[in-house]
């Protein structure tokens, strides 16, 4: 690629040329990596259960060596995340277990339905910026609705059978 310095005006050309109306998705660039340099993901997974509530069926670390954290790469570590937080950040991991939490509870507020469909699953893939002002901060880095993939069958299952009976309750009003 040729590599050259855009004035603002060039770059404006370019932005238009070549962005605008293609369907791209421009975000800050955010250095989620441990303090070995290595990348990282912060995955939480929840899913609806009982009486439609929603249960976090896993929370994990995937680190890599590769540019992107994603748990189906070869030489993936997966940890989880408290003893991942001991080991990278440990003056703010109180913090960024809130901020976590937080973030969970505002996409289950804000996406737990969709154009008046309950949505069933979450996966929630994060990272943190460790050069935020005021400390690291977690920072979304995609949400995904389908084929979440929870390694615990049993949990599943039973979470699974949990709300399609409070659904066949709910909208066929009975008992099972």
């Amino acid at each position: 690629m040729n590599k050259r310095k855009l004035c603002a005006e060039d770059f404006f050309a370019f932005f238009q040329d070549n962005l605008v109306r293609k369907n791209y998705i421009m975000e800050p660039y955010i250095n989620s990596t441990t303090l070995n340099g290595n990348s990282f993901v912060l995955r939480t997974t929840l899913k609806r259960g009982s009486y439609g509530k929603f249960i976090e069926m896993a929370r994990y670390v995937a680190i890599t060596k590769g540019v992107v954290a994603n748990i189906n790469l070869k030489g993936t570590i997966v940890k989880d995340v408290e003893q991942f937080l001991d080991e990278e950040f440990a003056e703010s991991k109180n913090q960024l277990i809130a901020q976590l939490k937080n973030l969970e509870k505002t996409i289950i507020k804000d996406f737990g339905e969709f154009e008046g469909r309950e949505i069933f699953n979450f996966g929630i893939d994060a990272g943190i910026d460790r050069y935020t002002k005021g400390g690291p901060s977690i920072k979304l880095f995609e949400l995904n609705t389908e084929n979440v993939a929870i390694r615990d069958k049993k949990l599943n299952q039973e979470t699974s059978y949990a709300y399609y009976r409070y659904l066949y309750e709910k909208y066929c009003q009975s008992k099972i």
